[in-house]
């Protein structure tokens, strides 16, 4: 049953890996933080069976009855909207807007996949279970990508800083703390970077295993310092693990220069790559004092995950 008679937004944070990459999809623990930067879906009902997106990324046209072609860069759009089109009775207009670019590896593809899966959900009368949204967002982003472990997702939906692992769900931690973020330049793939890591570890399984085990006891180490607010410790942490994101191959001279160049400062804690690696972003622990020649967005976590608002507009 279509409902929604006035517009309505539905906004999602985006999200940083901050320990964990690559081990998260074989079994181990991730660090996962929502950021304060967001992603906005705004939906206006219509009264005719047209809907339209809007967004920097390009725009769609199309009708419920036929929905135009996929478009890579919309992709995630498309696919999300397509299992709910064939349930609606009016078509609608929706807008996308974000406080960050989707290049800079903040997770926008899971963001806006759960904010179109939550709009689908709002327009439709449907409850919107978190736990239910996060299934369907996964089955869309793995159905994309090939290979997917859901921690941004979880991220976006959930808000703050948490322990992610495949299967078992989100764990919040304490998460009131500075962070800054730069972007390397290069926009990186992640299932193509993931590709070349599991072509590593084809070649040296028994090594990566370990790699991936320290990667997952230094998930809970910060999670109890984080629990005694240790930022120092959390921070050499970061500074490790960017040393074994090196060693499975992900790192570059431009990452370990944004790197290098953070922990030089002295209100950063640790620096290490956030995401598959060979390109995106690098994250710091802390606050600039010294400002950095590259350019830095300085941020905290975001308390709140998905959100649902509405607009009273016709």
């Amino acid at each position: 049953m279509q409902r929604p008679e006035s517009a309505f937004r539905v906004s999602a944070p985006g999200s940083l890996m901050l320990l964990g990459e690559h081990a998260v999809l074989h079994g181990r623990r991730a660090l996962v933080c929502a950021v304060e930067q967001r992603l906005t879906l705004t939906l206006a009902p219509r009264t005719d069976r047209n809907f339209t997106v809007r967004s920097a990324l390009g725009a769609l046209e199309g009708t419920l009855d036929a929905p135009p072609p996929e478009r890579r860069s919309l992709r995630f759009v498309q696919r999300s909207l397509a299992p709910y089109l064939p349930s609606l009775a009016t078509g609608f207009d929706i807008r996308i807007d974000a406080d960050f670019s989707d290049r800079l590896g903040f997770g926008s593809s899971a963001a806006v996949t759960l904010c179109v899966h939550a709009a689908m959900h709002r327009i439709l009368g449907r409850q919107i279970d978190r736990e239910g949204l996060f299934e369907v967002a996964y089955e869309t982003v793995l159905a994309l990508q090939g290979i997917a472990s859901g921690a941004d997702l979880a991220a976006s939906l959930w808000g703050g800083v948490g322990i992610y692992r495949v299967g078992r769900g989100f764990e919040p931690l304490w998460s009131d703390f500075p962070l800054c973020a730069v972007y390397s330049g290069v926009k990186s793939s992640t299932p193509e970077v993931v590709g070349i890591v599991e072509t590593r570890r084809g070649r040296l399984p028994s090594l990566f295993e370990r790699i991936f085990d320290v990667m997952d006891e230094s998930v809970g180490i910060a999670a109890r310092a984080l629990s005694h607010h240790a930022l120092a410790e959390v921070g050499a942490i970061l500074d490790v693990n960017h040393g074994l994101l090196s060693a499975l191959g992900v790192s570059t001279e431009r990452l370990d220069t944004i790197v290098h160049t953070l922990r030089r400062d002295p209100g950063i804690f640790g620096a290490k790559i956030s995401g598959a690696g060979l390109g995106d972003c690098v994250v710091g622990l802390g606050r600039l004092e010294n400002g950095s020649p590259f350019p830095t967005m300085p941020m905290r976590p975001a308390q709140e995950g998905l959100r649902l608002d509405e607009t009273g507009t016709r």
